[in-house]
């Protein structure tokens, strides 16, 4: 009998032991499923996070900022135009429109344009990132000739020298920056505005989806933008106010050199959308500028009017 008492407590013994791991096993990897349950929403509530603060104003400023100074700097050197070229268009948001690579040219000339500062004078949250607006300083030079009179033998001799003629400029450059999971980009061209106290928010939309009208009237709207363009480059804000719903110019900031890459899309009603690449020079270096926009136009009282004049978008 002790014998079999003994026994009996061994396997009551090793039992309990038996109970003991299963259940801490049990225990354990239910812990670890919870774990991994848990640790779902904490992942989901990041990403929401990130989402809804968007591109944070000093991320896009330290961004940009690169971009602002590699734009602005234009060299003599045809080697160095090539390489500022490859280097912006290395920013931008690749969409394979034929227009972006006129985007960065600056014409045949041996003038030059050198970054002196910037600073940030407006940021604007928008739906995929940030519009930055910065005032920017830089210096405009070109090679010109000048008489020069010289005492050779003492003789005055005039002689015709090389020269670099440098003025100071000064503008509101408006860069769009854009953020997905894989980083950053620039949205576009930036465009430009005399430096002023007011700002307008520019709202994004695409005419991407839309079909180009070819037809008759399309004709008659390419050569009113054309007119509207050469105005807007040329005119005073108030000179524009029987051709658009919001005036607004660049005053003679730059001069007017073409409108390229026209295209004319139905929009609602009678209205239509009109894309294009509007290029302008520095008055000084002639050094080509350009800028991407969008109007929506409509007819008033026998002659196209502009609603709305959106810049900086894809054409």
């Amino acid at each position: 009998m002790p014998k079999d008492k003994g026994k009996k407590v061994t396997v009551l013994i090793w039992g309990v032991l038996g109970l003991v791991v299963f259940f801490s096993l049990v225990s354990f990897l239910l812990s670890v499923a919870k774990t991994n349950t848990a640790s779902v929403p904490v992942q989901a509530d990041t990403e929401k996070t990130m989402s809804d603060e968007g591109l944070s104003e000093t991320e896009a400023n330290y961004y940009a900022r690169d971009f602002v100074k590699a734009y602005i700097n234009v060299s003599a050197s045809t080697d160095e135009r090539d390489k500022r070229k490859e280097t912006l268009q290395s920013y931008l948001v690749q969409t394979g429109n034929e227009a972006s690579d006129e985007y960065f040219n600056v014409g045949q000339n041996t003038s030059e344009r050198t970054f002196q500062d910037m600073a940030l004078k407006k940021s604007v949250s928008t739906k995929n990132g940030r519009e930055l607006v910065y005032v920017v300083r830089y210096e405009d030079s070109q090679l010109t000739s000048k008489e020069v009179v010289k005492v050779v033998h003492k003789k005055k001799v005039k002689k015709q020298e090389t020269v670099r003629q440098t003025t100071n400029q000064q503008v509101e450059m408006h860069v769009r920056v854009v953020q997905n999971e894989k980083g950053l980009a620039i949205e576009g061209l930036p465009y430009f505005r005399p430096v002023s106290k007011e700002q307008a928010n520019i709202t994004h939309s695409s005419s991407k989806e839309r079909e180009i009208v070819q037809d008759e009237k399309s004709e008659e709207v390419k050569k009113f933008a054309q007119t509207f363009m050469t105005k807007y480059v040329e005119s005073k804000p108030s000179d524009m106010k029987y051709m658009m719903k919001v005036p607004e110019a660049l005053n003679g900031l730059y001069d007017y050199q073409e409108v390229t890459h026209l295209n004319v899309y139905e929009a609602t009603g009678s209205a239509y959308l009109v894309t294009g690449l509007l290029v302008m020079q520095e008055k000084n270096s002639r050094i080509n500028v350009s800028e991407s926009f969008m109007l929506t136009v409509e007819k008033r009282d026998g002659n196209y009017y502009v609603t709305e004049f959106k810049h900086g978008e894809d054409v």
